[in-house]
């Protein structure tokens, strides 16, 4: 379980509004917040971007009006297995230095 993990496994998209801004503009938001005792883990935690996590707050997500799209589950995958497949596409940020 990592930041660099669960973003993969969200695809780097925003869990609540499905936008894919720059890697740099996107959080890591509790489904639970912790200060309600939601724990680190992948069933708790969503790749958001800044203004949904902002919006969202320490609500749940039914309190601030918010719906994830989809449950977040453990990945089948295993870190290793996702670095021999590789990447889909490289990260925008990344784009001038392989060239």
């Amino acid at each position: 379980l990592s930041r660099k993990n669960v973003m993969l496994r969200d695809g780097h998209r925003c869990q609540y509004c499905g936008r894919s801004p720059p890697l740099r503009d996107l959080d890591l938001d509790h489904v639970q917040p912790r200060s309600r005792g939601g724990r680190d883990s992948w069933d708790n935690l969503v790749t958001s971007c800044r203004p949904c996590n902002l919006a969202k707050g320490w609500h749940t997500p039914e309190e601030a009006g918010m719906r994830l799209l989809g449950k977040p589950l453990t990945p089948r995958w295993s870190t290793a297995a996702q670095i021999l497949l590789g990447q889909p596409e490289p990260y925008e940020e990344g784009v001038p230095f392989l060239r």
